[in-house]
């Protein structure tokens, strides 16, 4: 990484779940290489989406489907 080269923000998106953001994460030149890591619960199977922003501007996205097969999220 360096100071015009780096990943500035990752952004973990869900489809489906009643609060679709479910994590930014923040990085600088000093972070080194980008790494983060989290457990989520979703509320049905669906594509778990995640958007980095780079540092020039430029957005990189990627998905992957999800499969649940207990729901994480129970309303009351």
């Amino acid at each position: 990484m360096t100071e015009s080269d780096y990943v500035r923000q990752v952004h973990v998106l869900s489809e489906r779940n009643p609060f679709p953001r479910i994590a930014t994460f923040h990085f600088t030149p000093r972070s080194g290489r980008a790494f983060a890591r989290t457990r989520i619960r979703l509320a049905m199977s669906q594509n778990v989406i995640v958007v980095a922003e780079l540092s020039d501007g430029s957005v990189l996205t990627t998905s992957k489907w999800i499969e649940v097969t207990l729901n994480g999220c129970k309303e009351d």
